[in-house]
């Protein structure tokens, strides 16, 4: 087995996990600001 196959193996699983969760992270924030986005444009009513 090459080392660089062992590693692969071994260690890349952390790693893709870490990236996976990285995406996450970034996607929840977008969202967040997009949702923040929608209450800006609400409009008062007198119903509220």
């Amino acid at each position: 087995m090459v080392l660089l196959d062992f590693f692969s193996e071994k260690v890349g699983p952390y790693y893709y996990n870490q990236g996976l969760n990285d995406a996450r992270a970034i996607l929840d924030d977008k969202l967040d600001t997009i949702t923040e986005s929608f209450y800006e444009l609400e409009k008062i009513t007198e119903f509220d």
